[in-house]
Protein backbone atom coordinates (compact mmCIF):
# COMPACT_ATOMS: atom_id res chain seq x y z
CA UNK A 1 0.00 0.00 0.00
CA UNK A 2 2.77 2.36 1.10
CA UNK A 3 4.76 2.03 -2.37
CA UNK A 4 1.24 2.28 -4.51
CA UNK A 5 0.55 5.67 -2.25
CA UNK A 6 4.45 7.08 -2.99
CA UNK A 7 3.98 6.09 -6.51
CA UNK A 8 0.58 7.58 -6.98
CA UNK A 9 1.45 10.88 -4.77
CA UNK A 10 5.24 11.37 -6.61
CA UNK A 11 2.98 11.25 -10.36
CA UNK A 12 0.57 13.71 -9.05
CA UNK A 13 2.99 16.18 -7.73
CA UNK A 14 5.00 15.40 -10.85
CA UNK A 15 7.86 14.75 -8.53
CA UNK A 16 11.16 12.54 -8.85
CA UNK A 17 10.85 10.94 -6.29
CA UNK A 18 7.73 10.17 -2.92
CA UNK A 19 8.98 8.68 0.34
CA UNK A 20 7.18 8.32 3.85
CA UNK A 21 9.60 8.03 6.80
CA UNK A 22 9.38 6.94 10.69
CA UNK A 23 11.67 8.24 13.00
CA UNK A 24 13.30 6.05 15.34
CA UNK A 25 13.79 8.21 18.50
CA UNK A 26 15.89 5.18 20.35
CA UNK A 27 18.00 4.89 17.67
CA UNK A 28 18.46 7.84 16.42
CA UNK A 29 17.60 7.22 12.80
CA UNK A 30 15.10 8.05 9.79
CA UNK A 31 13.61 4.65 8.19
CA UNK A 32 12.44 4.95 4.76
CA UNK A 33 9.85 2.59 2.96
CA UNK A 34 9.22 1.21 0.38
CA UNK A 35 9.99 4.33 -2.35
CA UNK A 36 8.94 6.15 -5.84
CA UNK A 37 11.59 7.33 -7.92
CA UNK A 38 11.94 8.41 -11.31
CA UNK A 39 14.21 6.11 -13.98
CA UNK A 40 17.91 6.89 -13.52
CA UNK A 41 17.22 7.52 -9.50
CA UNK A 42 18.53 5.29 -6.82
CA UNK A 43 16.28 4.19 -4.09
CA UNK A 44 15.79 5.78 -1.16
CA UNK A 45 14.60 2.56 1.00
CA UNK A 46 16.61 1.74 3.70
CA UNK A 47 17.61 3.38 7.38
CA UNK A 48 19.64 6.48 7.92
CA UNK A 49 21.01 8.51 10.78
CA UNK A 50 18.96 11.53 11.59
CA UNK A 51 22.46 13.80 11.88
CA UNK A 52 22.45 13.13 8.10
CA UNK A 53 19.90 15.50 7.48
CA UNK A 54 20.33 18.50 9.95
CA UNK A 55 17.79 19.55 12.59
CA UNK A 56 14.88 20.45 9.82
CA UNK A 57 14.23 16.75 9.71
CA UNK A 58 13.81 16.88 13.66
CA UNK A 59 11.46 19.93 13.23
CA UNK A 60 9.22 18.08 11.04
CA UNK A 61 8.65 15.11 12.69
CA UNK A 62 8.37 17.08 15.90
CA UNK A 63 5.53 19.22 14.56
CA UNK A 64 4.02 16.49 12.84
CA UNK A 65 3.88 17.94 9.83
CA UNK A 66 4.27 17.19 6.09
CA UNK A 67 7.50 17.94 4.29
CA UNK A 68 8.14 19.11 0.66
CA UNK A 69 11.58 19.77 -0.66
CA UNK A 70 11.87 21.34 -3.60
CA UNK A 71 15.77 21.67 -4.50
CA UNK A 72 17.51 18.77 -2.30
CA UNK A 73 20.28 20.25 -3.44
CA UNK A 74 19.63 23.45 -2.38
CA UNK A 75 17.16 23.44 0.73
Amino acid sequence: IQATAAQLLGQALNADRCFFTLLDTNRSILRVGKDWHTTGLPSMQGEYPVTRFGEVVRDIFRQNTTACIMDIEGD
